[in-house]
C-alpha cells in the first residue's frame, strides 16, 4: 500500500440535542488522492472540500454503539493529474475536474471498539478528461464506483465541548468507458482522511446551526 497524504479537516458545529441526529460537515484544509491504474502508474493531487456524516448520540455523547450514516462528500483534485493510457495517449485531470460527489452507503453503521468502524460504501465520482497523443479527445464520466470498506475512527466523547476526531481510508475501483479506443480503463481512487470537529457546548441552541464553515474555520485558525 502506497503511503497516503493525510488530510487536516476544521469545522464548526452547535451542540445537539440528546438523541438526536447531527450532521457533522468538515471542511478540507490540507490532503491528497491517488488516481491508479494497475501495471500502468498513478498520479497524486491535494485535494479540498467536504465531507460529512450523520451521526445518532444515544446520550449526547459520541462513543461506542452509536450509529451514523456517512453522506455528503463534495471533494475535488487542486492540481493537474495525468495517466497513460495504453502507451499511445495520456489522460489529463485539470484542477477540479476530478469530483467526490457523495458517499452512498446502504445503511448506517455503528462505532466499534475504540471508535473504529467499517463503512461499506460506493462512492459517486465524475471527471471531465483531456486524452492528448495519438488521438485527441475530451470526455466527461459520472458514475458511481464499485461498493468498497472505508475504515473509519472517530474519537469517543465524555463532554459535549470536547474536540471530536475522525479518520476515514479507502480505496474504490471505478470503471470509465473511453469511447475512441472501445476500451474501459479501472481506476482505483485511494483516499485518507483526518480531520476535528469542534462541539460548541450550549445543548439550549438545539440541533446543528449552520455557521459558515469556510469562514469559521479561518477564524479559528487566526486565533491559533
Amino acid at each position: 500500500m502506497r503511503s497516503l497524504s493525510t488530510l487536516a479537516i476544521t469545522c464548526l458545529v452547535a451542540a445537539p440535542v440528546l438523541g438526536g441526529p447531527v450532521l457533522y460537515t468538515f471542511d478540507v484544509t490540507a490532503g491528497s488522492v491517488i488516481v491508479d491504474i494497475d501495471d500502468v502508474g498513478s498520479t497524486t493531487s491535494a485535494i479540498e472540500g467536504t465531507f460529512a456524516l450523520t451521526l445518532y448520540q444515544s446520550d449526547g455523547h459520541i462513543g461506542e454503539s452509536d450509529t451514523f450514516v456517512l453522506q455528503d462528500a463534495d471533494l475535488f483534485n487542486t492540481s493537474h493529474m495525468a495517466l497513460p493510457l495504453s502507451g499511445i495517449a495520456t489522460s489529463h485531470l485539470m484542477p477540479g475536474s476530478l469530483r467526490m460527489l457523495d458517499f452512498l452507503p446502504d445503511g448506517p453503521a455503528h462505532i466499534g471498539s475504540g471508535g473504529q468502524s467499517a463503512v461499506n460504501t460506493p462512492l459517486d465520482v465524475s471527471a471531465l478528461f483531456i486524452v492528448t497523443g495519438a488521438f485527441e479527445d475530451t470526455y466527461y464520466c459520472h458514475a458511481p464506483t464499485a461498493s468498497q470498506l472505508f475504515a473509519l475512527g472517530l474519537s469517543t466523547s465524555t463532554s459535549q465541548s470536547d474536540v471530536v476526531t475522525a479518520s476515514l481510508a479507502g480505496s474504490a475501483s471505478w470503471i470509465v468507458p473511453i469511447p475512441d479506443i472501445g476500451m474501459t480503463i479501472t481506476y482505483d481512487l485511494i483516499i485518507d482522511l483526518e480531520g476535528t470537529a469542534h462541539v460548541a457546548p450550549d445543548p439550549a441552541l438545539g440541533g446543528l446551526v449552520a455557521l459558515g464553515v469556510a469562514g469559521a474555520s479561518a477564524r479559528l485558525r487566526r486565533r491559533r
